[in-house]
């Protein structure tokens, strides 16, 4: 099943909103198996980016392309040009990154829409299809000062 996050573009000096394609099992059945598989998908991107001494049998991470001008622009704009690589040997764990995840959500950190429609209940029955688009709008908390 194909779903598709929206996810503003870092480093455009347009609010340039792209459709990012996410490949899931089975369809996701709550909100809270739907953030799950996502959090799955990205941890496992994450894992394949690390660099561990361990894994020298494995095939590199590395880019096989060099940037090109608009990316480096885009991330020089941001103040930092990377290749998409960790040099951390620490892996992210699946769990504990799920239960972040549900937690931020929970404290209101992000929210999410299905199309214009948005997803308050953790636990509450959703229904996903193929091809369904999703939007997480992550809340920044403001202050003039610190206290």
């Amino acid at each position: 099943m194909k779903i598709y996050v929206n996810v503003k573009q870092l480093g455009k000096r347009k609010n340039v909103i792209e459709p990012v394609p996410y490949e899931l099992d089975s369809a996701p059945s709550t909100l809270r198996e739907l953030i799950g598989a996502l959090v799955m998908a990205e941890v496992e991107k994450y894992n394949l980016r690390v660099r561990c001494p361990a894994d020298s049998d494995k095939p590199s991470a590395i880019p096989s392309a060099p940037l090109t001008s608009d990316e480096m622009n885009g991330m020089s704009e941001v103040g930092r040009i990377a290749f998409g690589l960790s040099y951390s040997e620490k892996r992210a764990d699946e769990k504990k990154s799920i239960d972040a995840a549900i937690l931020a959500f929970s404290d209101g950190i992000y929210r999410v829409f299905k199309a214009e429609t948005e997803c308050t209940e953790l636990d509450a029955p959703l229904t996903v299809a193929d091809g369904d688009s999703f939007t997480f709008i992550r809340l920044v908390m403001l202050a003039g000062r610190m206290w």
